[in-house]
């Protein structure tokens, strides 16, 4: 059987035996009744819609082939009882790299549901092991982080973030950021809605925001004056009141701008009730 390894010699697995193993560790602690799980049940819980990203659609004889690679890379035990009509599946991770429950529990949920903070991590894992601090969790992904090799990694802090994302590394592949360059979005589990390509700039305020563009940088190379009137103007036009009412807070703190204005009301109907008052200025 050929067996793809990463560079520290540990075996690589496949998003469908990540899904699957993350299951089985899933289902260990949240439903302990009916664990081991049956090819059945592991089949449903790898196509549950909730707590989980991406969201997969698996066959059931493709989960039988991916058990059966995970029992040769010794990742998953069957257990055949006696009388029993089916095989059951456990998984073997706590063994396999020496993980006590809060640690499985932190990555079976990075497994499932992608990137994500420390603080989501807390949120999301309640029903696996109970985290009583943001800092319990911090504890545990650097104990992820140091075994050698790396079960998971921390990303660079993303434009506009203030806490770091979290990856598992079960895959092969290094996290997106990890190194500060980004990465690439496919890996661990981000969806096409991350991928999505931004919108040109003129597309954002529809088709009256190229015509706002145009009025501010024709107006903006007038004096204050003619500018505050031509602004006034064009505010009335395109709906923008914020212009009108900074404009007329500006006719009324200067006597030279309410005579420039003055001369200019016609293009403003704004204007017409502010300059009655102001009708003996000659």
């Amino acid at each position: 059987m050929n067996m793809e390894s990463s560079p520290e010699g540990t075996a690589v697995l496949d998003p469908f035996e990540i899904r699957v193993l993350a299951v089985l560790a899933e289902k260990e602690a949240t439903t302990p009744d009916n664990y081991p799980l049956s090819l059945n049940a592991i089949t449903n819980g790898c196509n549950q819609l909730s707590s989980r990203d991406p969201v997969m659609s698996l066959s059931e004889d493709t989960v039988a082939e991916v058990l059966q690679r995970l029992m040769q890379r010794k990742y998953v035990n069957g257990i055949t009882q006696a009388g029993a009509r089916v095989t059951k599946y456990e998984h073997r991770m706590r063994i396999k790299w020496s993980l006590e429950q809060d640690k499985l529990a932190i990555l079976s949920t990075l497994m499932l549901r992608g990137l994500q903070t420390a603080g989501e991590i807390r949120t999301r894992t309640g029903r696996l092991h109970e985290f009583k601090t943001v800092g319990d969790v911090e504890l545990g992904l650097q104990f992820l982080i140091d075994k050698y090799p790396p079960l998971v990694a921390r990303l660079a802090l993303a434009p506009g973030t203030k806490e770091p994302r979290y990856g598992q590394l079960l895959g092969g592949e290094e996290a997106p950021g990890a190194r500060g360059d980004g990465g690439r979005l496919r890996r661990f589990g981000v969806g096409a809605a991350a991928r999505r390509p931004r919108r040109p700039a003129g597309a954002r305020g529809g088709a009256a925001a190229p015509r706002r563009r145009r009025a501010a940088r024709a107006v903006a190379g007038l004096p204050p004056a003619v500018r505050v009137s031509r602004s006034c103007g064009t505010a009335r036009r395109t709906g923008a009141r914020p212009f009108a009412a900074a404009a007329q807070q500006a006719i009324s703190s200067s006597k030279a701008c309410r005579l420039a204005c003055w001369s200019m009301a016609p293009m403003c109907s704004v204007f017409d009730s502010t300059m009655r008052k102001w009708s003996h200025i000659g």
